[in-house]
Formats: structure tokens, sequence, C-alpha cells
């Protein structure tokens, strides 16, 4: 619901692509809107690592204090992709099962990107194309 509208393109939303890097051997990377009333519609998003070694990686949902991970996780070498709307033999994310496309997030919840085992100077990237919403109304789980 949108409490206050400064303009149609606010209504309608912003696209903005996003690069979100994360912290040198952080396992998770976050993407998530600020608490400022904003909605955050995922469009596509992939995840990459700059890892030599092919690492577990696994997309997430969190509201902050349940963390649900999408089913299945996938080996991926160094700067290969894992979208987070993929489907196929080897790993079922989102869009199936109770993660329904498009994902929209909020400053309570949060999408995740981890690498399991990742080193102490390696990282794990998101690249993600989002609309924003802007002048929401905040809510919690929906």
């Amino acid at each position: 619901m949108i409490a206050t509208q400064a303009s149609m393109k606010d209504a309608e939303g912003i696209t903005t692509v996003l690069l979100i890097s994360g912290t040198a051997g952080a396992a998770d990377t976050a993407l998530g809107p600020p608490p400022t009333g904003e909605i955050w519609e995922i469009l596509a998003a992939w995840g990459i690592h700059d890892s030599a070694a092919g690492k577990a990686c696994a997309w997430l949902q969190s509201d902050g204090v349940t963390t649900d991970q999408a089913q299945g996780a996938k080996t991926m070498t160094s700067l290969l992709p894992l979208s987070v709307y993929s489907n196929d033999a080897n790993v079922s994310v989102l869009g199936t099962g109770d993660w329904k496309q498009p994902i929209r997030l909020t400053h309570t919840n949060s999408l995740i990107y981890r690498v399991s085992a990742i080193g102490g100077g390696e990282h794990g990237f998101i690249k993600t194309t989002i609309r924003k919403f802007r002048g929401v109304e905040a809510w919690g789980n929906l």
C-alpha cells in the first residue's frame, strides 16, 4: 500500500541495478532495502564468488528471526552465477514450492546468498536488478 506518493514514478517503481559485495571471508551476502519506507521487488539476481575452488552456494530468505533456505544447493566455480529464479536438474531454487516470484523485500526481511567454507580473502557478490517502490508503509511478514 502506498502511504504517500510524490509522483507516479514512486507508484510504478524505479528500476535499479545493484552490485553488493560481501565482507571478506563471510559466508553470507545480504540484499535488502534500508528502513526508510521502501519495498524492493527482485526482478533478477545472481550470486557469485571469487574463490579459486568450487563452493556450495545457496539462496536464503530471512525475516531477521527465521532463515529459510531455498530447496537444494549447488556447487559453483569462481565467477559462475547462480540465479535466484533458476530451476534446473541440479538445483531447485526459487519460483517453486513456497518461494514465489517475484520476491518483494522490506527492511524487515532480506535475501541472502550463502557461499559455504569461503576463505579469508574471498568474497561473495550479488548482482541484481530491482524495482524500488518508495514512500510505502512498512509491514512485517506477509
